[in-house]
């Protein structure tokens, strides 16, 4: 798929599906990635790909997601709590 140069937002993408998104998008080469990484220790699973810029934050935390959003395009999704309350899992899935 051809992004043609759009910005693309990965949330995830330190985990195994965002990773899959992130290498494919990069391997791609025709977009801009910024990934969003609440745990600094996984960004090397992405920081050495070509055309990756990471932004440490938190999905459920508003003040850290701003930055990443900034001129963006495209925002995909697949961060993700499996575990925790139906609560916290909502929180992290669909209002994140």
């Amino acid at each position: 798929m051809d992004f043609g140069g759009q910005r693309i937002l990965v949330t995830g993408a330190t985990g195994f599906l965002g990773g899959v998104v992130t290498r494919q998008l990069s391997a791609n080469g025709t977009c801009q990635i910024r990934v969003l990484a609440r745990n600094p220790k996984r960004i090397p699973r992405v920081s050495d790909l070509p055309n990756v810029e990471v932004v440490i934050g938190d999905i459920i935390n508003l003040p850290e997601v701003r930055p990443a959003l900034k001129d963006v395009d495209i925002v995909i999704h697949v961060a993700a709590a499996l575990g925790g309350s139906l609560a916290e899992q909502t929180l992290a899935n669909v209002e994140g």
